[in-house]
């Protein structure tokens, strides 16, 4: 059932990433701040997926914020990654000394959360995150907005 409606809700798109030997990453867009003191957000990640359950195991996600118009980065990390060098499909990266997962230097920037608490809700589990570490690289940059995308997620 479509719930037009929900569909106006403004998503960004983020690269979450977690590190274990291999590295799992998962485009995201169900993300949002929920607390200052302490600085907590809520994430959600569908249920069965490689990082839900590396998430769980491993307790810190690095998370990635996409610029503006970049369909490309999305789009490289929808699938597997292949790391070649400092390089992962493409985009240079350094690890995360708390997730493990990958900081893009192509992306504005980056936060690494751990988790507090997760909410076993619908098709999604909600995940309470803190906000433990982060970077901007790129000053007054924009994020994606899934609106600026052909794609949709919500709804």
């Amino acid at each position: 059932m479509t719930r037009p409606p929900l569909r106006m809700i403004t998503y960004g798109l983020f690269i979450g990433s977690i590190g274990d030997g291999e590295v799992v990453v998962a485009v995201l867009n169900w993300i949002t701040q929920a607390s200052f003191e302490p600085p907590l957000l809520v994430v959600a990640l569908k249920k069965g997926t490689a990082i839900n359950r590396l998430f769980r195991e491993k307790r810190f996600m690095t998370i990635n914020v996409v610029p503006e118009g970049d369909l490309d980065m999305v789009k490289a990390f929808f699938g597997k990654v292949v790391i070649e060098g400092d390089k992962a499909n493409g985009y240079r990266f350094k690890y995360s000394a708390s997730s493990g997962g990958l900081i893009l230097m192509d992306s504005l920037g980056y936060f690494d959360v751990e988790l507090v608490d997760v909410y076993e809700g619908g098709d999604h589990d909600i995940f309470i995150v803190k906000f433990v570490d982060g970077e901007v690289f790129k000053e007054g940059g924009k994020p994606i907005v899934i609106w600026d995308t052909p794609w949709y997620y919500g709804g």
